[in-house]
């Protein structure tokens, strides 16, 4: 990392190891090849059983916070947002390259647009062997009526499609900047940023949410590029993601949708039931989605909590319909 210009960094970069193998050392490696740097790493790591952190240990840049147990990627992220820093908080996933104007650009758009309180880049796919392809993982995120985020371009061919500067629902967790000013204003309790509840998935779509309720933008800024794997222990279809996703995805909604847009998507959420339904028992799964319910039931009480300070705190009662023109803060 470059000398910094100011005692403390403009920028916290928080990473969540777990059992990351080598891609933890080249996503560091992209981290120092930035033209920005005037930042501070932070990993936690979630017990890791393999040698993921021996090539990282004895970097001056990078400071390692160590769980002895798995604590989710909720929880580890607010670790990590505690022990930080920086006006700026940079959530990025261990399987991630950056290229070198990745931080410069995102910065600069967050100094640009104070409305700003998220922004995330042009992710485009990343093979488990580092080859990079010019295919989307996602230029944003949207999230629809039957309230399942949507990776905006995922699967496309980069033909520049998706070059202009837009108005998004969120940004993934995987490479997600946000406003410290924003991060405080969203906890919704001491040091808790992204919700706990959820361990891992749909953290950062719930965090989204959070923030457009708030009155708070989300910024996608096609020149900062990275590359994803995307799920590199490949949990997609196992009862852990059956289970966490469907338990979440619920969450999310009672502790955000207002009672008037829950009643007008009513049929797109049940008709996405109905497919989730489908997929649980085409793998085997429904002993998972069943317990998945029965943990959204028994949370029930701290879901309405939280829902309570949500609502009470949102500027906004409604989400409008995303994509939207930059120009809807730049002509304000």
């Amino acid at each position: 990392m470059g000398d910094h210009t100011r005692m403390v960094p403009l920028l916290s970069i928080i990473i969540v190891n777990y059992n990351a193998g080598p891609y933890l050392s080249k996503c560091l490696a992209s981290i120092e090849r930035q033209s920005f740097n005037d930042y501070e790493v932070i990993i936690v790591d979630n017990a890791s059983s393999d040698n993921s952190l021996h090539e990282v240990e004895g970097k001056a840049s990078v400071r390692i916070i160590r769980n002895e147990g798995n604590l989710g990627y909720a929880a580890g992220q607010n670790q990590g947002i505690n022990h930080a820093q920086g006006e700026f908080l940079l959530s990025l996933n261990f399987d991630i390259i950056l290229l070198p104007d990745f931080l410069r650009y995102l910065i600069r758009a967050m100094h640009t647009y104070p409305e700003v309180g998220t922004a995330t880049g042009k992710i485009l796919r990343m093979q488990p062997d580092g080859q990079l392809m010019n295919k989307f993982d996602n230029a944003g995120l949207l999230l629809p009526r039957q309230r399942v985020p949507v990776h905006r371009g995922e699967g496309e061919q980069d033909l520049g499609q998706y070059d202009n500067k837009t108005l998004v629902f969120g940004a993934v967790g995987a490479a997600a900047l946000y406003r410290r000013q924003m991060i405080n204003e969203l906890a919704i309790g001491e040091g808790r940023y992204f919700d706990e509840d959820f361990f891992t998935w749909y953290e950062d779509i719930d965090l989204d949410w959070r923030g457009r309720l708030s009155g708070w933008e989300c910024l996608y800024v096609p020149d900062a590029v990275a590359y994803h794997v995307g799920d590199p222990h490949n949990h997609s279809t196992t009862d852990f993601a059956v289970r966490h996703g469907i338990r979440n995805r619920w969450q999310m909604i009672i502790a955000n949708e207002c009672f008037h847009c829950f009643i007008r998507n009513c049929k797109w959420l049940m008709l996405e039931e109905v497919s989730l339904l489908r997929f649980v028992l085409f793998h085997g799964r429904f002993r998972a989605y069943l317990r998945a319910l029965g943990e959204l039931f028994l949370r029930m009480p701290s879901t309405l909590k939280k829902r309570n300070h949500v609502r009470s705190n949102a500027k906004v009662s409604c989400l409008p319909v995303y994509p939207i023109a930059l120009e809807k803060i730049t002509s304000s």
